[in-house]
């Protein structure tokens, strides 16, 4: 009987939102691309009954020094695990826009950051 590959996931707590969805990033998926850092990040929303969801995984394209963000790909499930959505961004479609003060995308971004 073969091995089973195993897929190394590293989630980081980060924070929680007032709604009860709980932040994460995955360390082991940090690679420096196209001018910044990408990575996989996680809101758990299976406290939060205001989403209809229960993970949202994004793959976010960072860039440090300008202090943006962009979403690469959008990966939604449900409660048993099957995608209810996915979106993968090609490179043109890619939107850089700032990391605002003060919101939980400037604590993703702390994290990833170093900031």
């Amino acid at each position: 009987m073969a091995p089973s590959p195993v897929f190394a996931v590293d989630w980081v707590y980060v924070t929680s939102s007032d709604l009860g969805s709980d932040y994460y990033y995955d360390k082991d998926s940090i690679r420096k691309m196209n001018n910044g850092v990408a990575v996989w990040e996680m809101e758990d929303a299976k406290n939060n009954k205001s989403k209809s969801y229960r993970t949202n995984k994004l793959r976010i394209l960072y860039n440090c020094e300008r202090e943006t963000f962009a979403i690469m790909a959008s990966i939604k499930t449900k409660a048993d695990g099957t995608v209810s959505d996915m979106y993968d961004f090609a490179d043109y479609e890619l939107k850089h826009r700032p990391i605002a003060p003060g919101t939980l995308g400037q604590t993703q971004f702390n994290a990833i950051c170093g900031n």
